[in-house]
């Protein structure tokens, strides 16, 4: 070829001549020249040898690739990780509430009596003593513990009546029969004139332990009375009770 090359553009000498040539060796010496790309994927920072996780976030992938936020620098390479999700993870604490900052009103130092989770106070303008026993039979929580605080006012006015009369219940003399879809009640060797009342009760014996108490219309006699509504219940023939006297 003639001419001179000029390294970096096309060759675009003029041939002179051929011939035939065996190539016994070649020198790689990479990409030379000021158009050289040159790569690394290691910045010149170093080299990341481990990493704490502070907050671990949500929604992330298994074996999703992350990036890990760059320094920064020249010539430095941003580090991608790869997640392994594993089991759960914590958070770095935080208070979800006041409650165990003992600074704030709510806050206290458990005892496991009474500052503890299944604990209540009672707050009314009564000792405990004269409330407790009743308040454990009727309305205290099993397997909580019960305080109480004494008010020196309240509202509401407490007071507690009784009755010095009440009634107890016989068995009613012979068997009665109530048909179904029927008012009508037909007694056999019955007293009822004596035993009820018109607008009264009957207590009806339904089965062994089972009784019904069903309003009277009239008494019209000793083995006939009518109900206020109809027996909605099968046809039946049963013994019956009746409230009467009183207990001083």
């Amino acid at each position: 070829m003639t001419g001179d090359h000029i390294p970096g553009t096309p060759d675009t000498r003029t041939q002179t001549s051929t011939t035939t040539a065996k190539i016994i060796k070649i020198d790689d010496r990479g990409v030379l020249g000021k158009n050289a790309q040159v790569t690394t994927s290691v910045g010149a920072d170093g080299t990341i040898r481990k990493l704490r996780v502070v907050d671990s976030g949500y929604s992330y992938g298994q074996n999703e690739r992350v990036k890990i936020q760059s320094s920064g620098r020249t010539d430095s390479t941003q580090a991608v990780v790869k997640l392994s999700l594993n089991n759960a993870a914590n958070s770095e604490g935080y208070y979800a509430t006041s409650r165990s900052q003992i600074s704030t009103k709510r806050g206290f130092i458990q005892d496991s009596d009474f500052y503890q989770e299944f604990s209540y106070e009672v707050a009314v303008p009564l000792s405990l003593q004269r409330y407790k026993d009743v308040a454990m039979q009727l309305a205290h929580p099993a397997g909580q513990k019960m305080f109480g605080r004494f008010k020196s006012h309240s509202n509401a006015a407490v007071g507690i009546a009784a009755s010095e009369t009440n009634t107890f219940r016989r068995n009613a003399t012979g068997t009665f029969t109530l048909t179904s879809g029927s008012v009508n009640i037909a007694g056999t060797g019955t007293a009822m004139l004596s035993q009820f009342s018109s607008g009264g009760d009957i207590i009806i014996k339904i089965s062994s332990g089972v009784y019904y108490k069903v309003p009277l219309n009239i008494v019209s006699a000793d083995n006939a009375a009518t109900l206020r509504t109809a027996w909605s219940n099968s046809t039946i023939t049963t013994t019956a009770q009746y409230t009467t006297g009183s207990i001083d």
